[in-house]
């Protein structure tokens, strides 16, 4: 009739047997209680004249022999809570935190969860030791990942000999170079060159920009270097030189620099861009015989 839910937890089955014996079969599981006996009409009493386990009705004594004699009815099937069946629970029919810890299934110790792109829960596996979870943006799982390192110091290098000092063994996947100048200056007057290269050498052509001196002092240009601008003996450069992967694609580099040059309150300053053939492994700095100072790197 529709109104009854769940109504197959209640089976109020009749069934006759033949008398003569003490064990009777239901078709159903029951509990004594739950089921109701008459022999040759006269009720039974529940645990006193019969128990039921099972699908057995045990009476204390033989029934008295007959057709039909013996009459069982069950009230209940066993138990009054009924399974539901697989995938019938809805989200309505259960309790806000009612689901604890204890009922989740057991996962990988250290996993995450998630959400894919369906938007079904995944687990996001365990990462390592040291690493953290990153966030790969809208529509893309979480994952552990090894935080940047940063800068890597190089070894610093004396500028007081020679006529130039070059950093190589620069990894592939380098972005950003930081020249750092303490004191360096040459023996006469000249501009303090950079050249970068590849892991076939250095290269000398397809440089643009340039330097200039600040409160006095000219401006150079050079296309097979980067120039910093100096122009006196007595000068001393001091300051960073900034190197940064522009476009991966084309192993394209810019350079900006920031130098005090001269002990008369003059500056230099300027930059510009290189196209190189293959990823930056090396730079070099070079513009006449070094005299004084040092110079290092950083990098990542």
């Amino acid at each position: 009739m529709g109104y009854l839910v769940g109504s197959g937890i209640i089976d109020p089955a009749v069934k006759r047997y033949s008398g003569g014996g003490s064990s009777f079969t239901m078709d159903n599981s029951g509990t004594t209680n739950g089921t109701l006996l008459w022999v040759d009409g006269v009720a039974q009493v529940p645990g006193t004249d019969y128990n039921v386990s099972g699908t057995t009705i045990t009476t204390t004594s033989a029934t008295g022999s007959g057709t039909n004699n013996v009459t069982s009815l069950q009230l209940f099937n066993t138990g009054l809570i009924n399974t539901p069946a697989d995938n019938t629970v809805a989200t309505a029919k259960i309790q806000n935190d009612a689901v604890g810890l204890a009922q989740m299934a057991a996962g990988t110790d250290g996993n995450i969860i998630s959400f894919d792109s369906s938007g079904n829960p995944v687990y996001i596996a365990t990462g390592n030791d040291g690493q953290v979870l990153t966030s790969a943006g809208a529509g893309a799982q979480p994952a552990f990942e090894t935080l940047t390192a940063g800068f890597t110091l190089g070894t610093e290098q004396a500028t007081t000999s020679g006529t130039s000092v070059t950093f190589g063994s620069i990894p592939a996947g380098t972005k950003m170079i930081i020249i750092m100048l303490e004191g360096v200056s040459f023996s006469g007057a000249g501009d303090l060159d950079l050249t970068i290269g590849t892991a076939s050498g250095l290269e000398t052509s397809g440089y643009t920009g340039g330097s200039a001196l600040i409160s006095g002092g000219g401006v150079v240009y050079e296309t097979t270097k980067w120039p910093i601008n100096g122009s006196n003996a007595a000068d001393v450069f001091t300051g960073q030189i900034i190197l940064a992967l522009h476009n991966s694609g084309n192993f394209t580099w810019s350079q900006s620099h920031s130098t005090w040059v001269r002990t008369d309150s003059y500056c230099s300053a300027g930059g510009g861009s290189k196209d190189l053939s293959a990823e930056l492994t090396q730079l070099s700095l070079s513009g006449g015989t070094f005299d004084a100072g040092s110079v290092n790197i950083m990098y990542q």
